[in-house]
């Protein structure tokens, strides 16, 4: 799992990403909660900004992101690895259900609860 915090997650989901003021169009091939990758035959170059627009059945997410990579094809651009910049709660957390589906595994460890310490104080 590394940097990422929960591992990589395999999809096929249709998405929108603005690039200035132009939107184009690929295909989410895996995401995690901070970041995804884009099979598309626009690429922006490394460290550009981008606005990720993902619909999942009611769910809209519009991210802000940064290329991070850009993979080529024979020669000619393929995909791009986006850092989501400032995901939301309800995006990380459907990444979990994916995760979780997909892994049978929790993607989060539960939280232990903090154990109480009882202090004696000196009267």
């Amino acid at each position: 799992m590394g940097k990422r915090g929960i591992g990589r997650v395999s999809t096929n989901l249709p998405v929108g990403f603005y690039w200035g003021s132009d939107l184009h169009e690929g295909v989410v091939t895996n995401l995690s909660g901070k970041g995804m990758f884009i099979e598309s035959e626009i690429c922006p170059a490394s460290g550009s900004d981008i606005e990720v627009a993902l619909i999942v059945g009611d769910e809209a997410f519009n991210i802000s992101g940064k290329v991070k990579r850009t993979e080529n094809s024979n020669g000619s651009s393929s995909g791009i690895g986006v850092e989501l910049l400032c995901p939301s709660v309800n995006y990380r957390k459907f990444v979990c259900i994916v995760y979780d589906y997909e892994y049978n595994v929790p993607c989060l460890k539960p939280r232990s609860r903090a154990k109480r310490i009882k202090v004696k104080v000196a009267s």
